[in-house]
């Protein structure tokens, strides 16, 4: 094998993903022992290490998880971050080997000791597919619980280098520069948090990743050091022990972000090739910095930074040079630019869902000046060398000058796309693969008489995208409701959530989901009943996104149509029928309308917060899904009700340990003593239905997945 760490590699992440997302049970057994067997007959030495490799990479993440059964804690630790905005504070505390988080309103620095006392929860936010996950994202960086409701005293402080020289370059930076350039040097240099009013028009131009620390950043470093190196004719093998101490240092102020780690990592790597005299191998590197990274952390599977990080080295070593091959009187920097822009292009749709067209000239103009500003203010803050500022200060405003004429050009240039999904993404990076060795491939396709596989597996995947598909999500919305029906014509919410609390937020969590998940237009819209908890996003909604109809009763705020009993809509594969409502009910809660949806063959009850009148409904056959009425209280799936119609599934919609106690257990008890299966968004996040003419299939975001049901939705669905 001509790059053996890629074998190392993919063990390593297998292991890791059959520990987060695969349920081990007897056919995940007997297909693993089947698996080995053949692949151990022809590829010994290659099956051993790869089992061994996948071991390692299932305990390692095993091994880091943090479980902790206590619910109310009283610890005493040490502050390492601190987060500021306008609207909270939030702490990041370490204790022993474990670290927290917590809001508070109380003053604290980084390195003061504190007691903290207060009650332990799981971080958690809303759990939708394709969206940002608080969870996930704390989870990336070792962080699993949240103090709430901490009750706060300091104790001490404990001064440590790192503080003090981040506060020594804080100080000399705020001195020396302008406020806004101080702002972005602190932010590319120190991993701060603000960024300036220039930061928006950064993110929209598609240069977010200027203001952070990140591997381009260290690569313009590295290289301005090298170069100064060759210069003075300093010794390459003593220069680079002293630019790795450096790096190791300054990455230890900053508290190592991952991108970080893989600069220092793919650079050693470079300097080891002078020791040994092999060639350098960039891709190699890549993957061996890759591979150490998931042993520090597995976790990093869920950073964003981890990806567009190793997306963007991929770009610069493999994309580019294939582009330049083929573009060869194109100028290097160009074809360098655009391999970036290709590599990241999958990430930027998971993470923005956005991309303007003037990014890419956006990225030439001010890219090569911002790298030269980083390293003058680098020798700015060492060195204390305040002439520097008569150029650096100048220059921001040259930048900032160029970023907010290009926004204001390319503000009719945005180009809009749903998040892609893992699945996708895969075959995007395959694709790339296949457009620049589709000449060697074939050669080797037809060499080895096995042609007929990729003629089988196009012909399947055309099938499977001629088979027609419609999607139902029941979104993780919190306490309320909010379920959106997808197919190639439509798409339709029923119900939109909200939040009697925090009405702006609430809308603007499930706009983003709509985004992420390619919905730029609701067909329709049908609101239940006129409660905030299923209507109240709607405010948001009509002014961030084009809505064809609205049906609702007794909602004066919006033009709206009326929905009647027995109203009809059909529009294949997707009809639906109103059962029942009662708009004239002086109870808020029993206007809303019951509404049954034929999806191919297959039907979905929709019966927002009904009580009592919902045993005026009786319904033929079996209903597949039953989206459960009022989040599951106790006043709704009454006996009688459970009785009166047959349902194979139940769905219900209720906020993480809201404050009514949903879903009530007699409901539970209820329904489970029909041996109807139970689904919830309170537990298991966002719940996905696929529907097609032959069937369907469930996923949901939380909860491990058998490998049989993996499949299944991956082949079939």
């Amino acid at each position: 094998m001509k790059r053996p760490i890629l074998l190392i590699l993919v063990a390593l992440i297998t292991g890791i993903l059959i520990h987060e997302f695969i349920l081990i049970d007897l056919v995940f057994v007997f297909l693993s022992i089947s698996l080995i067997f053949i692949f151990y007959t022809k590829y010994r030495e290659n099956t051993i290490i790869f089992i061994f490799c996948l071991i390692i990479g299932y305990m390692l993440t095993g091994f880091n998880d943090q479980y902790i059964n206590e619910t109310w804690i009283n610890l005493r630790g040490e502050i390492v971050k601190v987060k500021e905005t306008d609207d909270y504070r939030l702490y990041f505390i370490k204790t022993n080997s474990n670290t927290y988080i917590f809001y508070n309103d109380l003053v604290l620095k980084e390195g003061d000791m504190v007691e903290v006392r207060g009650r332990l929860e799981k971080i958690r936010s809303y759990n939708n597919f394709r969206s940002f996950n608080k969870s996930k994202y704390y989870r990336s960086k070792k962080i699993f619980y949240e103090i709430k409701k901490a009750k706060v005293q300091v104790v001490g402080h404990k001064a440590r280098w790192k503080y003090g020289v981040k506060s020594y370059m804080t100080e000399r930076i705020d001195k020396n520069l302008s406020k806004q350039g101080a702002s972005l040097v602190k932010s590319m240099l120190l991993s701060s948090d603000k960024g300036g009013e220039i930061t928006e028009s950064f993110t929209n131009l598609g240069l977010a990743h200027i203001l952070a620390i990140s591997g381009l950043h260290l690569s313009i470093l590295i290289g301005l050091l090298d170069h100064l190196g060759r210069r003075l004719y300093l010794n390459k093998k003593y220069y680079s022990i002293f630019i790795i101490s450096l790096l190791i240092f300054y990455g230890y102020i900053v508290d190592f972000p991952v991108s970080f780690i893989r600069s220092i990592i793919m650079y050693g790597l470079s300097i080891l090739t002078i020791y040994t005299l092999n060639i350098k191998d960039r891709i190699n590197d890549m993957l061996v910095a890759m591979t150490l990274c998931l042993l520090i952390n597995p976790f990093y599977i869920y950073s964003a930074a981890f990806y567009l990080s190793y997306a963007s080295v991929f770009a610069i070593y493999y994309i580019s040079p294939n582009l330049s091959r083929i573009f060869k009187k194109t100028p290097d920097f160009i074809l360098g630019n655009l391999a970036i822009q290709l590599g990241l292009l999958p990430f930027l749709s998971l993470y923005f869902n956005k991309f303007n067209l003037i990014t890419f000239v956006a990225n030439l103009l001010v890219v090569p000046i911002m790298s030269r500003i980083l390293f003058l203010s680098f020798i700015l803050v060492i060195f204390n060398l305040r002439f520097l500022s008569y150029i650096i200060n100048p220059s921001f405003d040259i930048i900032i000058f160029l970023a907010e004429t290009m926004e204001y050009l390319g503000k009719n240039l945005w180009l809009s796309f749903p998040s892609l999904s893992l699945k996708a993404t895969v075959l995007y990076f395959i694709f790339i693969y296949i457009i620049f060795n589709y000449r060697i491939l074939i050669y080797h396709l037809k060499r080895k008489k096995k042609i007929y596989i990729v003629y089988l597996s196009g012909i399947f995947m055309l099938v499977k995208l001629a088979i027609p598909v419609a999607t139902v999500n029941i979104i993780d919305i919190g306490q309320g409701d909010a379920i959106l029906y997808r197919d190639r014509n439509l798409n339709i919410l029923f119900d939109t959530g909200g939040d009697y609390l925090n009405k702006e937020r609430a809308g603007e969590n499930i706009y983003q989901y709509l985004i992420k998940n390619g919905v730029y237009k609701l067909d329709y819209v049908f609101i239940s009943h006129p409660d905030i908890d299923h209507m109240g996003n709607l405010y948001y909604l009509v002014n961030k996104i084009q809505i064809g109809k609205i049906y609702a009763n007794n909602l004066d705020d919006f033009k709206t149509y009326p929905i009647k009993s027995n109203d009809k809509f059909n529009s294949y594969p997707l009809n639906l029928e109103v059962l029942y409502v009662n708009p004239n009910h002086p109870e808020s809660n029993e206007t809303s309308a019951v509404i049954l949806a034929h999806i191919f063959k297959y039907k979905l009850l929709l019966t927002g917060d009904i009580g009592e009148e919902e045993n005026n409904i009786k319904t033929k056959g079996l209903i597949d899904f039953l989206k459960v009425s009022h989040h599951g209280s106790k006043f709704s799936t009454s006996k009688e009700f459970l009785e009166n119609n047959k349902f194979s599934k139940a769905l219900i919609s209720a906020g993480y340990k809201n404050r009514y106690g949903h879903p009530n257990p007699k409901v539970l008890s209820r329904l489970k003593d029909k041996n109807i299966e139970i689904y919830r968004t309170d537990q298991e996040g966002n719940i996905e239905i696929k529907f097609r003419p032959y069937g369907y299939h469930i996923k949901r975001y939380w909860g491990k997945r058998t490998v049989g049901d993996l499949l299944r939705g991956l082949i079939f669905y």
